[in-house]
């Protein structure tokens, strides 16, 4: 497995619901409060009040896609931003999130996880929304 490659810039909905299992894994393991800010369009975020390039000389950003309702953001500066690590497996596109003891993996254009070996839906109300590469 390779880490993924800056010039690769992967995208993932993060999801805003209370019940996703895997927004409350990437966001709840951290011992001390993280604050991370994304605007759609916009090239730059904010990590705990720092901005920071989030794929730094591509000018990639969020974005809104409307047919799902849902934002996608860059899962590789969210995931490092919270001290986790970010692998890429291009022959099965398929992408690996370690991040405070749990495993995440997600596969291109397929709408479902699999957490610490349990397979879930990454999004339990919509089951369009999936990982893509822009």
């Amino acid at each position: 497995m390779l880490k993924i490659n800056k010039s690769i810039f992967l995208f993932i909905l993060i999801l805003f619901l209370q019940s996703s299992v895997l927004t409350t894994l990437l966001c709840s393991q951290s011992k001390l409060p993280i604050e991370i800010n994304y605007q759609i369009n916009n090239a730059f975020m904010r990590v705990n009040g720092q901005v920071k390039e989030i794929d730094p000389g591509t000018k990639n950003s969020p974005i809104l896609i409307k047919e799902w309702g849902r934002t996608a953001v860059p899962i590789r500066s969210l995931v490092e931003s919270l001290g986790g690590t970010v692998a890429w497996e291009s022959s099965k596109k398929k992408v690996t999130i370690y991040l405070k003891g749990s495993k995440i993996e997600m596969w291109i254009g397929d709408p479902n996880a699999r957490v610490n070996d349990l397979q879930i839906w990454i999004d339990e109300t919509n089951h369009n929304v999936r990982p893509i590469i822009l």
